[in-house]
């Protein structure tokens, strides 16, 4: 018979886990909890589930298990989500009035970190990035001093995403003239610049490794007098950038040094790019708290990239495709390109058997973005005269019996019995690209309709974390709420 330990190795690796920190859990101890974990994401049902009124700020963030909202200009309310089964307490805490007015912010439990970005003066101003520590407001202790970042941007700012990634912050300033877009990576601890790219086309980044940052880039007309000259739609592209080995200092698009570019497959004369984003949740060198006692977290190794591309084409009209890419895949790209460096790969040698396009619910987000956690993605649909539901993609490789799915038309009717189910290959018809387009990554779906509190509305959209999904929905006398269910 198999050990406890060397079965707790092997159930970590099928279930997507990393080891925690030494305890006094013994390996059976820890391999039952890890079997009662999957067993409660496998069949969706909450082990902890709790409601709460939805604070009235305009900024919100959901990472590292904690969700924070902002409250009125200058502060911020933390809740610590819990996990009964991987013993993670409830916490909840407030910074009242950092001191300025909030633009935005974001965070690193972890670490012990808040980023905060102060109100401009003006959208041509410079602006300020706060290196904050999350429980007190005071500077970091691994700040610099002053614990404050400053850039003054090259067009006129007008919104921001932030991510961090251990030493390293990105932040992505969108641009009002949709000219000069930027993105600006630091090491926060030394406050050094380590990269700094301005172009029409960056719409989007996230950090692919701990060296490699991942560029989203589309190019879309800027007015009507462009796009009846547009004679060929130009296909979004995904480039990956070595920060630690750019010079930090202000560098066009189109003289960047890059590794490679991921392509999508070529596009129709018709067909007009309008956005791209990529959400991926946590970092890559992402890890608990140094206090955290939980037997097990997410693995690291491998995640799951999530591109969301916004397309007009006369055919199709408005359309969102998701594409589904995990990171080891482009990787493993990097990898083997060695020393060589701008290498853009044909949608025909990556794209095929490594990712799964499929169309985008009408549901699908474009504020409520953290959707996508290790290898799961989640969503929500609703079909005519039944209520709303979620479905829960995950693409981790190793788990699970893998069948074929049912076509669409043929499913809706046990849509909501809550079954695993799973696809060999997905097919976009032509319209927006040039030809048809196959993807056959494998993953698996399962639906649940979630628990409604007294008075509540269909949900608005549905969040994930590590262990949790934070629903949000409207009560009938229009307030927002939140429902927590923890697994």
């Amino acid at each position: 018979m198999e050990s406890a330990a060397l079965q707790y190795k092997l159930e970590l690796v099928k279930a997507g886990q990393d080891d925690g920190r030494p305890s006094p859990l013994s390996p059976a101890e820890r391999l039952a909890i890890l079997k009662e974990h999957q067993a409660a994401w496998t069949e969706l049902v909450p082990s902890y589930e709790k409601a709460a009124p939805m604070l009235t700020g305009q900024t919100w963030e959901l990472y590292g298990g904690v969700f924070a909202q902002g409250q009125g200009q200058s502060s911020i309310n933390f809740r610590q989500l819990p996990s009964a089964i991987r013993g993670i307490d409830e916490k909840e805490w407030s910074i009242n009035d950092i001191g300025f007015e909030i633009r935005d912010f974001g965070i690193d439990p972890a670490q012990n970190l808040l980023v905060a970005i102060q109100m401009p003066d003006s959208p041509t101003s410079v602006f300020h990035v706060h290196l904050r520590d999350i429980y007190t407001s005071a500077p970091h202790s691994a700040a610099p001093n002053p614990a404050v970042l400053t850039l003054q941007p090259e067009g006129p700012q007008v919104s921001y995403t932030i991510q961090i990634s251990g030493d390293y912050l990105g932040v992505l300033v969108l641009s009002a003239n949709e000219i000069s877009h930027e993105v600006v990576i630091w090491n926060w601890k030394t406050g050094v610049c380590k990269l700094r790219y301005i172009g029409r086309t960056l719409e989007t980044f996230t950090f692919l490794s701990e060296r490699h940052v991942l560029l989203g880039l589309t190019k879309r007309p800027l007015d009507q007098d462009e796009l009846r000259v547009l004679r060929a739609a130009e296909e979004p592209n995904l480039m990956v950038v070595d920060f630690l080995a750019s010079s930090g200092e202000l560098t066009n698009l189109e003289e960047a040094e890059f590794v490679c570019a991921f392509h999508y497959p070529a596009m129709l004369n018709h067909a007009v790019p309008l956005g791209l984003t990529v959400r991926s949740d946590p970092a890559p060198n992402w890890a608990p708290h140094p206090d955290s006692t939980a037997p097990f977290y997410t693995a690291r190794g491998d995640r799951l990239l999530v591109i969301t591309f916004t397309v007009y084409s006369i055919l199709d009209g408005h359309t969102q495709l998701l594409l589904f890419v995990r990171t080891s895949s482009l990787l493993a790209h990097v990898e083997a390109l060695r020393d060589e460096t701008k290498h853009r790969f044909r949608w025909d040698e990556w794209g095929p058997s490594q990712t799964r396009m499929m169309r985008a619910p009408r549901t699908h987000s474009g504020v409520w973005v953290c959707y996508v956690f290790g290898m799961k993605f989640v969503t929500s649909k609703k079909l005519r005269g039944k209520p709303k539901y979620i479905e829960v993609y995950d693409f981790n490789q190793f788990a699970g019996d893998r069948r074929a799915m049912p076509e669409p038309e043929a499913q809706e009717d046990s849509l909501l019995d809550g079954r695993w189910t799973s696809r060999a290959e997905t097919k976009l018809p032509e319209g927006i690209f040039g030809e048809e387009v196959t993807t056959s990554l494998p993953y698996r779906m399962r639906v649940m309709l979630p628990p409604r509190g007294d008075g509540d509305r269909d949900f608005q959209c549905v969040m994930l974390s590590e262990d949790t999904f934070i629903i949000m929905s409207n009560d009938e006398n229009h307030r927002r709420n939140i429902r927590i269910l923890t697994f």
